[in-house]
């Protein structure tokens, strides 16, 4: 395919390109969502000459800007439905506080993103895995140290800790390999767990 995207219109362009050419590919992976978020701040910037994302009043550059998301997750529909297409989302994750009004307030890992696209991201795909290397913490007197044995893995389930789903029974946790995922592709999906 083409160079890699600079602008978000160039984004759209290869998903356009791989909706209406022929080819062999059978995967999208976009990487990152949160790259992805920021073309398109500064393409919502540039057309309104707005120094930031919140210069405009009353939320009106938030407001262009889940606009233009739209037409990325209609494409996205339309690769999927029309050229069956696997397509893959990547994002990073950042800690927030959670203030629960049952629960004491607590950390938690979500979406790197904007609220309204944040809940997009989890709500659109089948499957929303949290990518992790296991950690385990030793103690050494009254410190606790995190140690690792490079294991990465795929978290598939709901947890107040992260974010992710799946609509295909898998279970909570897989080795993050593609060989491991892949076997579990060919369940259909059976609904939100």
């Amino acid at each position: 395919m083409a160079q890699e995207p600079k602008t978000y219109a160039d984004v759209l362009d290869h998903i356009r390109a791989l909706i209406e050419q022929d080819h062999g590919y059978q995967t999208l992976i976009v990487d990152s969502l949160d790259v992805l978020e920021s073309l398109i701040t500064d393409q919502v910037c540039l057309a309104g000459g707005y120094s930031s994302i919140s210069s405009p009043a009353y939320g009106k550059g938030y407001a262009e800007r889940t606009r233009i998301w739209s037409t990325f997750w209609t494409a996205l529909d339309c690769l999927r439905d029309r050229r069956g297409m696997m397509i893959i989302l990547i994002a990073h994750s950042q800690v927030v506080k959670v203030e629960d009004p049952i629960l004491p307030a607590f950390d938690a890992h979500e979406l790197h993103l904007y609220k309204t696209e944040k809940a997009k991201a989890t709500e659109w795909p089948d499957m929303v895995g949290f990518c992790m290397v296991k950690t385990y913490t030793v103690q050494d007197g009254e410190r606790n140290l995190a140690t690792t044995a490079d294991e990465r893995v795929l978290l598939t389930k709901s947890n107040p800790a992260y974010t992710a789903k799946n609509r295909y029974s898998m279970p909570e946790e897989i080795p993050l390999s593609w060989q491991e995922f892949e076997k579990h592709l060919g369940l259909k999906p059976n609904g939100d767990e």
